[in-house]
């Protein structure tokens, strides 16, 4: 007979829509007087996604609403990874401008040349960029890396070709070997600057979550009042 481990690691191997099923037999096979008792949250939510599907009240939970809240679980117990999003709110466009403030600043206060503190703005600005359209913004990381690759290697081929000789003189194992150091520290670089990018989007939601509890205090005391 198979261990538990056995089976939970050929089912990871099924398809998502196929678990869902296996999960659906599993819990139709499991008699009702063994079922876990809901606590309290989770009794809200079976009433909140009853509301929202319009499913009536039962001793039966409807399959729909549980795969829903499955996949809730699901979804709140994986890291959450912080990338510049397709859409700005009033604390994102706070904490981005601040953090452009601050770097610009400190660059000042390095003495960075001009022509040196842009290309570093533009550098991270477009790898944020690059997180939130590539891949549909499901991989920022890979996304950070692409564009940071693909920018240090355009950059370095446009200086050596304006201030070279040329490619012409240059011998082709030369050639290859710089284009493959560029694209290894331009994924280096473009993945610290998507590090920098999910910094300042991590603190944007931790503001954003800061002040929405302002209201819901003040509206407490209101309520004890």
């Amino acid at each position: 007979m198979p261990t538990i481990d056995e089976v939970l690691f050929r089912a990871k191997k099924l398809p998502p829509a196929e678990r869902l099923r296996l999960i659906a037999r599993i819990y139709d096979s499991v008699p009702r007087e063994n079922w876990p008792v809901l606590s309290d949250e989770q009794a809200e939510a079976v009433y909140r996604h009853s509301a929202k599907y319009g499913a009536p009240m039962m001793d039966a939970v409807p399959w729909p609403i549980v795969e829903r809240m499955i996949a809730d679980c699901v979804r709140d117990s994986r890291p959450k990874i912080y990338s510049a999003p397709r859409r700005f709110d009033l604390a994102m466009i706070f904490v981005v401008t601040a953090v452009y403030a601050v770097l610009f600043a400190g660059m000042s206060a390095l003495q960075f040349p001009p022509v040196a503190s842009l290309a570093v703005a533009g550098f991270v600005t477009f790898v944020g960029i690059g997180q939130a359209l590539l891949f549909r913004g499901r991989r920022p990381r890979t996304a950070s890396m692409v564009v940071g690759a693909f920018l240090f290697t355009s950059a370095t081929l446009v200086l050596w070709i304006a201030t070279g000789p040329g490619l012409r003189f240059y011998g082709v194992s030369r050639i290859l070997w710089s284009g493959a150091a560029c694209v290894i520290g331009g994924a280096i670089w473009g993945y610290l600057a998507g590090v920098l990018v999910g910094g300042v989007f991590l603190l944007a939601d931790v503001m954003r979550r800061r002040f929405r509890r302002q209201p819901s205090s003040l509206e407490e005391a209101t309520h004890d009042d």
